[in-house]
Parts: C-alpha cells; structure tokens; sequence
C-alpha cells in the first residue's frame, strides 16, 4: 500500500510531525563494539516508530534470531504482534498501538481511528481501527476493514502513522458513527481544504461495503445537495 505525503499548502489541522525520540535500551557500559554499533542502528531505526521495529528490520540492521529471541526473553524487546515489536521502556501509548497495527498487516489508520488523529472526534476507539488490502492478515487487536480501492492519494503520514487523509476519513467515518457524529466532524473541517464536494467525490468513488446512507444525510444538512449531483465528475 503506498503513501503519500499531503501537499505542502495544506491547511489541516493536524501539527507538523515531532522530531522522533531515541530510545535506549541497553545502558552504553553495557555495550561494547558491535553491540554498541547495533544499539545505535536501532535506535535511529525505532526513533521514526515510536519505539516499534519490526522483526524484518532487526533483520537488517544486523540482529540475529538468536539476538532477537534473547532481547525479547530478557525484556528489551516486547512482543506486540507477530514480528513486531516495541522497545524496552519506550510507553505503549494508545497512538503506539495503532502504529503497531499498520506495521503488522501494513494498513493504515482509518474510521474512528484516523478522526481522532485528525480531531475530528474527542474519544479514540477501544481498539485500534484499520483498514488493510484484501489479501492481509486481519488478525490481531485491532478492527480491520478490507479495502480495495485504497489509492496512495487517499493516504498520508502523520507523526510516523500511516493514515487516511482527511477527506477519506470522512467518507469512511459515516459507515461506523451515526449522523449527527459524523455532522459535528464535518464542522470541525476546516474550508476549503476538505470541502463537501471533495468529499462526494471520495465517496462517488469508493466501493468498501457499507452503507452511504449517513454520508447522504449529513452532506445533506450542510447544504450539499447540489454538490451531490456535480460531484461525480
């Protein structure tokens, strides 16, 4: 699933990514040569992830099976899911475990998930929500939705997140939340940028299974009805 960065005029109201964190977690007088050389690599590598590596990744910075299955034994590294892991001492914020779920079945953050990320609605949900390709494993802690229409215009990284953008969380966000939740986050939406006809657009052209019925109804409230008819150019 590829991604994309959103233009660089764009006016949302999401802040501009943090510069990462290096995690530690091995104490330097613990480390000598290539360990210390190995510390450092995952340190750069986890500081882009919250702390999240994948196994792949220690793979490729230099780590061993042997290695990985002794950090994780002693604590150093923590299992989230199959393959990924988060470094010892680094929090397990509710953002660090969606982060997980993308890198575990290379989704991205959707629905409530994404709203939340963008402010779009005041309560994260209990489970990290997702939306994956059609082929990838849905199993886990998380709420995933197939999708196949996914385009890399759809999607942008926040803080290290994969998610949808704006628009595209709108769209999805009308098929899980009832409309007059959906109508307070089109509200908070910022004009022009995510306008409505931008909006029906998105919805015109996707095609996951779920009723447009609460998307119809809140375009509706806002005074859309004409955009509805224009907007699948």
């Amino acid at each position: 699933m590829r991604l994309s960065k959103e233009p660089s005029n764009s006016t949302s109201p999401i802040v501009a990514d943090a510069p990462p964190a290096l995690f530690t977690v091995t104490p330097p007088w613990c480390t000598r040569g290539m360990d210390a050389e190995l510390e450092r690599r995952l340190a750069r590598r986890a500081a882009s992830q919250s702390g999240l590596v994948s196994r792949r990744q220690l793979v490729a910075i230099g780590f061993t099976d042997h290695q990985i299955k002794g950090r994780v034994a002693n604590g150093r590294l923590r299992a989230l899911h199959r393959g990924i892991y988060l470094l010892g001492g680094a929090p397990l914020t509710d953002l660090v475990r969606l982060q997980a779920a993308t890198l575990a079945t290379n989704g991205v953050a959707s629905h409530r998930s994404a709203a939340h990320i963008f402010g779009l609605v005041d309560v994260a949900p209990t489970r990290p929500e997702i939306t994956i390709d059609a082929a990838a494993n849905s199993r886990g802690p998380f709420i995933a939705h197939r999708c196949g229409d996914l385009q890399s215009r759809d999607t942008i990284s926040i803080n290290g997140v994969a998610t949808t953008n704006a628009t595209r969380t709108l769209v999805d966000l009308g098929a899980v939340v009832h409309g007059e939740v959906l109508e307070a986050a089109l509200e908070s939406t910022p004009a022009p940028d995510h306008n409505i006809r931008s909006i029906v657009a998105t919805f015109l052209r996707t095609r996951c299974s779920w009723s447009p019925r609460n998307c119809c109804d809140a375009f509706a409230s806002r005074g859309a009805r004409s955009d509805v008819g224009a907007g699948g150019e």
